[in-house]
């Protein structure tokens, strides 16, 4: 099972890691919010982690190629590398046939991204509360516009739901949210994130898309005044991330969720969830000595692997998915766990 992505001094193949969970990846509208500059020196010349980062390129054709066909760029550390690493990093995302959303060069490209999909037009919306004050990096006649950002408050969040009412002037007929937001490492968001959220879904929005807290957090159905349910959903967790190596490493920060959706138009003439489920995921960091890379990493359906010890390295790593699964359900319920056939 040893799988590295590294395949010579500057080229790497990231497809292994995902080879157990990308049949899970098979919707027709699939995000996914990419958390960092990629390949900005080109070539992947002077690659870094944390806390200013600049992933390999190949990252974007692995999370392409396992089925994601959205991309957000708005999120804290969009400018770890200046304007040239935001330049370059776009770049980038065009140069693998991606569509992105979130953040502009110009300022007439347009807020939000709008598809038609089996007759119904949806409408995509990205920001961020927070850019680690990495601002000054970007020429001040771009920071008005480079990134969709709003204040973490109610009357900043009035800004996105302005975006929404444009949105659906463009077209839109089901709009999802997706917001870089709230407190790192906690389990439930704040009372500011959920009146925020619900008044999101008030002013149209009909999911909400939530990340930044690196560990799962709750989903909550809210019914607006107009009779539609939105989805809040809170933070997804890290869907493919390695923070083991912190000060004090925090094991939840592996377990994260994929959430699927089923969007359908009903009687009224007008879009609504059908039904919705969630995935556990477990981002499974191992060892193998016989390496001299030694770390290795696998994208896991957590479920699929609860009766599977033979997979893993040791009986402690087969105990970590069990924890990963359990950790998950604990959270966001099981009324709407998928269950694997």
């Amino acid at each position: 099972m040893t799988r590295t992505a590294h395949v010579d001094a500057d080229r790497y193949d990231f497809h292994p890691y995902f080879t157990e969970f990308s049949k899970y990846v098979n919707g027709d509208l699939t995000i996914v919010n990419i958390e960092m500059p990629i390949d900005v020196f080109d070539d992947n010349r002077n690659l870094s982690s944390y806390p200013l980062f600049n992933a390999p390129y190949e990252i974007l054709d692995a999370v392409r190629d396992m089925g994601f066909n959205l991309f957000i760029n708005a999120n804290n550390h969009t400018f770890d590398k200046g304007w040239d690493g935001f330049v370059a990093t776009r770049a980038n995302f065009d140069r693998a046939g991606v569509v992105h959303t979130g953040t502009a060069e110009t300022e007439d490209e347009e807020r939000f991204y709008l598809r038609e999909i089996n007759g119904i037009t949806f409408g995509v919306i990205a920001y961020t509360d927070s850019l680690n004050g990495l601002d000054y990096l970007v020429p001040q006649d771009k920071r008005g516009f480079a990134v969709n950002v709003f204040s973490h408050s109610l009357e900043g969040a009035k800004r996105i739901a302005g975006d929404i009412a444009r949105c659906r002037e463009a077209g839109a007929e089901f709009v999802v949210v997706s917001l870089h937001w709230g407190v790192e490492y906690v389990n439930n968001p704040s009372e500011t994130q959920k009146q925020i959220a619900r008044m999101l879904v008030e002013n149209g929005a009909d999911i909400i898309m939530g990340n930044h807290s690196h560990c799962v957090q709750p989903i909550e159905e809210h019914t607006a005044e107009d009779g539609r349910t939105g989805l809040i959903i809170y933070s997804l967790g890290n869907f493919f991330a390695d923070q083991n190596d912190m000060q004090v490493p925090i094991r939840k920060t592996q377990y994260a969720m994929l959430v699927s959706v089923t969007v359908e138009r009903a009687e009224s003439g007008k879009p609504e969830i059908i039904n919705w489920h969630y995935i556990p995921t477990f981002v499974y960091r191992y060892a193998d000595n016989s390496s001299a890379t030694g770390v290795y990493y696998a994208l896991l359906s957590s479920a699929d692997f609860l009766d599977n010890e033979g997979f893993f390295v040791s009986a402690s790593d087969f105990a970590r998915n069990r924890e990963a699964y359990e950790h998950v359900v604990d959270i966001v319920g099981e009324d709407h766990l998928y269950a694997p056939s």
